[in-house]
């Protein structure tokens, strides 16, 4: 029973979307690999430890709408091609539940400017998957445009 309750608890969500970065290409990515720029830009990021090259330990602290809870987990970056893509994969849990997941980030240079494109998925479970897969995507796409806005801010001072 806890098995078939554990299986309809899981959610899969589209991350994606597009994002304009004013630095180059170069700088951006530097930025993406950086652990400093990384707990800066990360929305309730408390921690960001580089504990392998391209891997990171993460703490964040999450409080949008009813998802509220501290996570811990891993971000990768890997199948590196500097400064065009790499793919990240992420796992954490927290007090809200779980979540694993991974993306291609695309970078381009735009008029002088960096565009990131993202395409990936996350599968999450526990309190996060209950709470409805229209919930978690705004939370998602809120965390995601807020993360780009502050690695703007970050690479840009």
């Amino acid at each position: 029973n806890h098995e078939i309750r554990h299986v309809l608890w899981r959610k899969v969500l589209k991350i994606g979307g597009k994002y304009k970065i004013a630095a180059p290409r170069q700088k951006v990515w530097d930025a993406l690999l950086d652990p400093d720029t990384l707990t800066a830009s990360i929305p309730g990021a408390e921690r960001c430890m580089e504990i392998a090259p391209g891997k990171f330990q993460v703490e964040i602290k999450v409080g949008i709408g009813i998802i509220r809870g501290r996570f811990s987990g891993t971000v990768e970056a890997t199948d590196l091609d500097p400064p065009s893509s790499q793919r990240l994969i992420m796992s954490g849990e927290g007090t809200g539940g779980w979540i694993k997941g991974g993306g291609a980030l695309t970078l381009r240079d735009v008029e002088g400017n960096t565009e990131i494109e993202v395409d990936g998925e996350a599968l999450t479970g526990g309190v996060l998957a209950r709470v409805g897969q229209r919930m978690i995507g705004n939370a998602s796409k809120t965390m995601m445009g807020q993360f780009f806005k502050n690695l703007n801010r970050e690479v840009t001072r």
